[in-house]
């Protein structure tokens, strides 16, 4: 509701206007960090926000902002610095240049910039989004997209093992699903650091390391990295870091970490078959969904959404209906497959 009435507010128009009392503007805005336009000129808007915590690392593609202080005091970071404004003080952060804002305390704060730039810029957030123009594409952006649906997938073979399975060793030389997910939590963040220069607020393990807690761990740790990567404007990408010791762009080094992350993963979908489970699909039909692509066998996702999974594992998770593939060759070379029952949980 509070999200709604800021939509409705209108700013003046063009022309002459009245009397603006920042008081009263500042006086109506209940939400922090959703800008709230007071005025407009030559293209220009005057918008006054509230500050408090951090906000989402972005950048303008081509607009120049300028923050003023009206009350309390704030941060604006740079990723080589930082600089603090009062009230009676503005900064201009130009087109291109990645920042943040933060305030210890809440701060009240009048921006200028050009009608319709959208307040996280390139980045579009989950809660910090304003309603406003779209995000600008580029040609990496299947790169964070990808990103994304590889979460959600490592998140639902994690999903599928029981707290029992969690010391399942198949052989004396293999990582247990336990080591699997301590692996991934580890190596993730390291690459992520050292190679893309991307942090997060999150140590790198869960405090406990149960199946419930490496979930919810490795869900707002990856989402933060999201955040980031969906941030970086295309030349980010381009440049050159150092994968152990040899030059590579960025994105070379994104597409083997993902590669990386499927590799473990399909380690652990082996894991599932030699438990003797069912598979939900992962990326295509697998012989429980329905047998072969082929032969038209349906994809089963067992979750549409990463908030989806948490919500339901927290209470015992949930197991849409498998019609597995009775009478019908599974494999390429294989035989039809007799009847089976189900080994999901009941």
């Amino acid at each position: 509701m509070r999200a709604n009435r800021e939509a409705r507010h209108k700013p003046p128009e063009a022309g002459v206007s009245d009397v603006v009392s920042l008081a009263a503007e500042l006086a109506a805005i209940t939400e922090q960090w959703r800008p709230r336009v007071v005025g407009r000129l030559n293209g220009q808007e005057v918008k006054l926000a509230k500050f408090q915590g951090e906000f989402v690392w972005h950048h303008h593609e081509a607009e120049d902002e300028l923050f003023l202080g009206v009350a309390g005091r704030f941060r604006v970071e740079f990723r080589d610095r930082a600089v603090e404004v009062g009230p009676g003080e503005f900064v201009i952060v130009p087109r291109g240049v990645e920042h943040r804002t933060v305030a210890q305390r809440e701060a009240s704060v009048m921006l200028f910039e050009p009608a319709g730039v959208r307040n996280t810029g390139n980045v579009e957030h989950p809660t910090l989004t304003a309603p406003g123009a779209a995000v600008v594409p580029h040609a990496f952006d299947f790169l964070p997209d990808t990103y994304q649906t590889e979460r959600l997938k490592t998140l639902s073979v994690w999903s599928q093992f029981r707290d029992e399975d969690m010391e399942f060793r198949p052989d004396p030389r293999a990582r247990t699903p336990h080591e699997q997910m301590v692996h991934q939590c580890v190596s993730e963040d390291t690459w992520m650091r050292t190679m893309l220069g991307i942090e997060v607020s999150l140590p790198p393990l869960p405090a406990r390391e149960t199946r419930l807690d490496f979930l919810g761990h490795y869900a707002a740790a990856s989402v933060e990295r999201l955040v980031a990567l969906r941030g970086k404007p295309a030349a980010w990408y381009g440049e050159t870091t150092s994968f152990f010791g040899v030059s590579r762009s960025r994105s070379w080094v994104l597409v083997r970490r993902l590669t990386h992350s499927s590799h473990h993963r399909g380690q652990l979908t082996s894991y599932l078959r030699m438990l003797h489970r069912d598979l939900y699909s992962t990326y295509g039909p697998t012989a429980d969904t329905g047998g072969l692509f082929q032969d038209q066998a349906p994809v089963i996702y067992r979750y549409e959404s990463v908030e989806d999974l948490l919500e339901a594992e927290h209470d015992g998770g949930e197991w849409p209906p498998l019609p597995g593939a009775p009478g019908r060759n599974v494999t390429e070379r294989g035989k039809p497959l007799p009847p089976a029952s189900s080994t999901r949980p009941a």
